[in-house]
């Protein structure tokens, strides 16, 4: 995956590359205080996006299993939904 502004690139203890959540900016904040949601760009690959869409077309149920489970944990989201 490429990082992007909503997460940062470290090391693990075992020197694997993993991507780690950033909070929200104050910018990003005042933003989603205003309007209720905020764009985060280049944070999912087309087939991420893909594969989101048709398990929410297809009717997702109570559970996030799949896309929508990867959605919730993805590093730039937890940051945010940590807010």
């Amino acid at each position: 995956m490429t990082p992007s502004k909503q997460t940062t690139e470290t090391k693990d203890t075992h020197g694997i590359t993993t991507d780690v959540p950033v909070p929200m900016t104050s910018e990003q904040k005042f933003f989603f205080d205003l309007r209720g949601w905020i764009l985060l760009p280049a944070v999912l690959s087309e087939d991420e996006i893909e594969e989101t869409k048709e398990e929410v077309y297809a009717g997702a149920r109570q559970s996030y299993e799949g896309a929508l489970q990867k959605l919730l944990d993805h590093p730039a989201i937890v940051g945010i939904l940590n807010e």
